[in-house]
């Protein structure tokens, strides 16, 4: 399983390791791998697994869900595509990791951004309608 995770991911050895002997983090690595984009690199997985970590210190982490999974690679997708924040993913994290499936509506992760007007602005235009908003 290490070598997996070295050599087809691209984990360096630690970092393999540790997943490795960690059922619940290989669980959900597991999970990643199966829903991972071309756009999501090796090292971006592990920055925000790192980042979902320090964001649920008192909770189990990673959550062991498929819905989560899902909307963490989601969200990963987006902001390696640099269409949501840094600060606006590390948001969503914490929403999607302290929300029961339940109370969280079914919706995709990139449908529930669009929905709640996330996403990233870049339009010079439409930050200067949001700063007259305000």
């Amino acid at each position: 399983m290490k070598k997996l995770f070295r050599d087809l991911i691209g984990y360096d050895p630690r970092s393999s390791i540790h997943i490795a002997e960690d059922p619940d983090l290989l669980a959900f690595v597991k999970r990643c791998i199966r829903l991972l984009d071309s756009s999501v690199s090796a090292e971006e997985i592990l920055y925000w697994m790192k980042q979902l970590k320090t964001t649920m210190q008192r909770s189990t982490c990673p959550p062991q869900s498929e819905f989560f999974a899902s909307h963490f690679m989601t969200l990963l997708n987006s902001v390696s595509q640099r269409r949501l924040t840094h600060l606006r993913v590390l948001d969503l994290l914490r929403y999607y990791s302290t929300s029961s499936e339940e109370v969280v509506t079914l919706d995709d992760a990139t449908e529930f951004v669009g929905k709640h007007h996330l996403w990233r602005i870049e339009n010079p235009i439409g930050i200067e309608r949001l700063l007259g908003d305000l």
